[in-house]
């Protein structure tokens, strides 16, 4: 099972375990909904619950999937996770290659 965001892991989580979980990582939520959000006690409040949420499923998860070394270091750093867990899966789009069409008036 693919969990994409870490509060879709609070579906699952409880239930009968997958027999392989997979976490595909867009981001480290808990520090950017911390710097989103971070601003207000309430905001602070929620960052905290999406860290602990992400450390679960990280810690619950056969592979994590992440954008970046930098990512991958983060993680396992933030989250106590073996680096060999972590899997970097850069994605992205090659924006040098892309030529914008005509324009349509």
């Amino acid at each position: 099972m693919v969990v994409s965001h870490p509060w879709t892991y609070a579906v699952i989580r409880g239930g009968p375990r997958p027999p392989f979980l997979v976490y595909d990582a867009h981001n480290l939520e808990g520090d950017l909904r911390l710097q989103l959000l971070g601003g207000t006690p309430g905001g602070r409040t929620l960052a905290a619950e999406a860290a602990q949420l992400e450390s679960d499923l990280c810690n619950a998860a056969d592979l994590i999937l992440v954008c970046s070394r930098d990512d991958q270091a983060a993680f396992a750093r933030r989250y106590g996770i073996a680096l060999e867990r972590i899997r970097v899966a850069p994605n992205g789009v090659f924006a040098g290659k892309i030529v914008p069409g005509a324009r349509i008036a």
